[in-house]
């Protein structure tokens, strides 16, 4: 990635924004994250739905479950700011009881896009193909390390609905 001040890689594949401004970017930047997904993340099968872009925003939604069980579900947001693009993220336990505060969600930043790459200060999504998706997001520990967790999506066939 160019500008090596404005970005610090903190994993393989997840860099952090530090004082740097983000990419001149449109709504429509984002569209890659677009679809319903199907795939596996943090030792569950995970879903994630992104819709088309509306009023200059994205939404989406995600669930986890493991062995037949809801773990939680997350909703989120791609919005324009007074810096630049932020995504927002807000999980909810299977009782859709909230994790944050009532005003406050988990922020990701947006750095740039590259190709078919969209990164954001802790997570970074990469459309492989049409058809795969894989998004890589960085977990500070509670021992101050940070690790790096893969989503891998393939898009669901939604032809045949009626």
């Amino acid at each position: 990635m160019g500008n090596c001040q404005a970005q610090e890689k903190i994993t393989e594949h997840v860099y952090k924004l530090n004082n740097g401004k983000s990419e001149i970017a449109t709504i429509s930047d984002f569209s890659i994250l677009e679809g319903d997904w199907s795939g596996t993340g943090l030792g569950g099968q995970v879903d994630e739905l992104w819709m088309p872009a509306r009023a200059e925003q994205m939404h989406g939604v995600f669930r986890m479950e493991e062995n037949g069980e809801l773990i939680f579900t997350e909703y989120m947001t791609i919005l324009k700011d007074s810096l630049s693009y932020l995504m927002k993220v807000k999980h909810f336990s299977p009782e859709f009881k909230g994790w944050e505060e009532k005003d406050d969600a988990i922020e990701f930043r947006y750095i740039k896009k590259e190709n078919n790459t969209l990164y954001f200060s802790g997570l970074t999504a990469v459309r492989k193909d049409a058809n795969h998706l894989d998004i890589y997001v960085a977990f500070k520990n509670d021992n101050g390390t940070t690790t790096e967790e893969i989503f891998t999506f393939t898009k669901n066939d939604n032809t045949n609905e009626k």
